[in-house]
């Protein structure tokens, strides 16, 4: 602690781990064992929540994408290549969602995805149930 213009600034490290709660821990479970994406479909409204939301509601989980249309694109800040491949963060709606999610998106150099289009996720070989376990990358026609 230290004192600069009257004022006391202090540092602090909160360290802290959580859990991802009944409805996090069945996604994330579906994305590492089974390489399907879940979502929470809320009986009372019929909308189903990806990544699962627990508001309290009863609801039950159903099997959403690979297939999604691609709201929004950052291109423009796209980060290092994984395969050959540009990546960027971006919002897709996976079919059968109805909320959108970001999601990685992978595209060949020069070919960027354009908002509308339709894209699907891919898993990663080794999961870990994580997020990052898949991406979406333009669908082949």
């Amino acid at each position: 602690m230290r004192i600069e213009n009257g004022n006391i600034v202090e540092s602090w490290k909160a360290r802290f781990r959580h859990s991802a709660g009944r409805l996090g821990s069945e996604y994330l479970r579906a994305l590492r064992d089974d390489a399907r994406i879940l979502g929470w479909r809320i009986d009372r409204t019929g909308t189903v929540h990806v990544p699962p939301k627990d508001f309290g509601e009863p609801g039950a989980f159903v099997e959403v994408g690979p297939g999604a249309r691609l709201l929004t694109l950052a291109r423009d800040v796209s980060f290092a290549s994984e395969g050959g491949r540009c990546v960027c963060l971006g919002r897709v709606v996976l079919d059968g969602a109805s909320t959108p999610l970001f999601a990685r998106i992978a595209f060949a150099e020069g070919a960027a995805p354009q908002p509308g289009a339709r894209v699907g996720a891919r898993f990663a070989a080794i999961p870990t149930g994580a997020a990052t376990d898949y991406w979406v990358e333009p669908e082949d026609r």
